[in-house]
């Protein structure tokens, strides 16, 4: 498991189960949403694993609520977890230290359309409010906003993980000791 830890939160808790979607079209692009009631907050379409759920499943479901998106394939599956802890006294999902994902690779056809007025409702219910197709590159950098917010800044280092791992990005090169 790749632990991106960057707050400690109680050892007794355990990790919610969840996944993550990398949606890619015929163009390479991937899909990002941004957070409903959470301006600036970009991120990829995830959800938890409910029950005796399986992650194939679990992802073809959180893709079809979150996005409205019910023709995928899903292309691959990422050789590791990716694991994140919650801040201390945060809003997130009580009972649990943070979310470790599993993540896939899920390919739609460049003719699947995102219908618009799915994201123009209020209704809370919804993840996101509004979705776009941008470069791996462009989804890291959205992934965390200037806020200090620890939680977006631990996605935007999994995402360049996962991106590496995915093969749309080269893997960042390893830290080079000083010359002396």
């Amino acid at each position: 498991m790749l632990l991106y830890n960057f707050q400690q939160r109680s050892q007794d808790l355990p990790y919610r189960k969840a996944v993550g979607i990398v949606v890619v079209n015929n163009d390479g692009k991937v899909l990002i949403g941004e957070a409903r009631g959470h301006h600036d907050i970009w991120k990829m379409p995830q959800g938890g694993i409910e029950g005796e759920e399986n992650i194939q499943v679990a992802a073809l479901r959180e893709l079809e609520e979150e996005t409205g998106i019910t023709k995928a394939r899903i292309a691959r599956q990422s050789n590791n977890t990716h694991a994140y802890e919650y801040p201390n006294n945060s809003r997130y999902v009580p009972g649990f230290r943070g979310q470790e994902f599993t993540w896939l690779l899920v390919q739609v056809n460049q003719n699947e359309k995102l219908d618009p007025e799915r994201f123009s409702t209020a209704d809370e219910d919804q993840e996101f409010s509004q979705l776009q197709w941008v470069s791996p590159e462009e989804a890291i950098a959205l992934a965390h906003n200037d806020e200090g917010d620890v939680v977006t800044l631990q996605r935007q280092v999994m995402y360049q993980s996962i991106f590496e791992e995915f093969g749309f990005i080269a893997p960042s090169p390893a830290p080079q000791p000083p010359i002396q």
